[in-house]
């Protein structure tokens, strides 16, 4: 028996009607794949794919479906064949998660006038290496290729990083922040207003770590004394891959808490 059951009412959960067709990817893609709605209900959606899904989608895996009313994120839960089961885990309409974390933060006020650069992703360090190294053609010195291959790898690695700290992601200061898929809360020394328009970049501790450029609106202030601000920030401006890369760190943020706390409450127990 499928691990899937039909909504036999067949009315419309979170904007889907069983037979609807949709659109899906993953998160970390831009390529999309035709899919009907086959049931839906407030935390879970069930599709069945009009090709055979991508061996990267399996259960844990992030997927974005997009429909008339915006996107809706989802987490893979199992896969059938072409039938694909997942948990709702964000909209557009409404946030359903908030992480906390400390990373570096570059926070400064841009004027209304002032030309923006655009919204972008830097490589972390190492994030365009190969996975593995193809074998030298016959007649080639493996251990001259292998030093070679190393030396390629290290400059690539210093080149990244100096990327970063161009952009001043590197030196930038700590801070703790309440990170979402649509702002960012935490606290600066830079006294600001509701209203005004910010460039923010954050270096996200992933492996290896990125750095995100991105702007924002100041949406609360709260003077805490001591010239410190806690600021809440709406992104602005945002592109696909951007909101992507911010959303993919935070899903894996808050599972990575989640399974900290079921593992002390394991030794508690």
């Amino acid at each position: 028996m499928p691990f899937f059951r039909h909504r036999q009412e067949g009315g419309s959960l979170l904007g889907f009607n069983s037979g609807d067709t949709v659109y899906y990817r993953l998160l970390s893609e831009t390529a999309r794949v035709t899919a009907e709605i086959m049931s839906a209900s407030d935390s879970e959606v069930v599709l069945r794919a009009a090709e055979e899904p991508k061996k990267e989608i399996r259960q844990g895996a992030y997927l974005v479906i997009s429909t008339t009313d915006g996107d809706i994120y989802t987490e893979v839960e199992a896969v059938d064949g072409k039938v694909l089961r997942l948990r709702r885990i964000w909209g557009e309409k409404r946030e359903y998660f908030r992480v906390d974390d400390v990373f570096p933060v570059q926070c400064s006020k841009i004027a209304p006038d002032q030309v923006r650069r655009r919204a972008q992703v830097f490589s972390g360090y190492g994030a365009d290496l190969p996975e593995e190294t193809e074998l030298p053609d016959q007649g080639e010195n493996p251990m001259l290729w292998k030093m070679l291959t190393d030396i390629n790898a290290k400059l690539s690695i210093i080149l990244q990083h100096l990327q970063l700290e161009k952009e001043g992601c590197v030196k930038a200061e700590h801070r703790h922040v309440n990170l979402s898929a649509s702002g960012i809360r935490f606290v600066m020394h830079e006294p600001v207003s509701l209203g005004d328009a910010v460039e923010m970049k954050l270096l996200l501790p992933t492996q290896p770590p990125v750095g995100v450029l991105t702007h924002g609106e100041i949406v609360r202030v709260r003077d805490l004394g001591n010239h410190e601000y806690e600021v809440g920030v709406h992104f602005a401006d945002m592109d696909d891959d951007v909101r992507d890369e911010i959303i993919q760190y935070a899903l894996k943020r808050q599972r990575d808490l989640i399974r900290n706390l079921r593992q002390q409450s394991g030794n508690d127990g």
